[in-house]
């Protein structure tokens, strides 16, 4: 079950920030793992709020709990 409104993160570096991205996750720790991976001092974890119809797949193997989206 998805609910209609939900929160997704994704962790990126500050220069990246407005690339929109199409993989977020529903997992805070994840992304920002995702974000600390390479060491950048600019990195950084978004947040979005999106709803089920925006969904494309949501994809629970290795862990990430990956949302992907409607570009």
């Amino acid at each position: 079950y998805m609910p209609e409104k939900f929160t997704v993160y994704r962790g990126t570096v500050e220069r990246y920030r407005d690339d929109g991205g199409l993989s977020w996750t529903t997992d805070y720790d994840k992304a920002e793992w995702f974000a600390e991976r390479f060491e950048a001092e600019d990195s950084v974890v978004l947040s979005r709020e999106v709803s089920r119809d925006s969904v494309v797949a949501y994809l629970t193997s290795r862990g990430e709990n990956e949302i992907i989206l409607q570009p």
